[in-house]
């Protein structure tokens, strides 16, 4: 078995324990999400610009 499927495979059996998700918890967050980064806008000052988001999944190959 691949690192690819040994993921996969990790994270189906995560998500069965959680069918019903009827809120997002904390819990949850740890479970399925490494980290989460966030950068600052690309244009100072903007209202429309939005800021970069870069989220690293726990069940993904090769994630830093």
């Amino acid at each position: 078995m691949d690192m690819r499927e040994q993921c996969i495979r990790e994270f189906m059996d995560k998500a069965k324990e959680y069918l019903e998700m009827p809120k997002l918890t904390p819990e949850l967050l740890r479970v399925f999400v490494r980290k989460i980064l966030v950068y600052e806008r690309e244009v100072k000052y903007s209202r429309t610009a939005g800021n970069p988001i870069v989220i690293y999944f726990t069940f993904q190959p090769n994630s830093d």
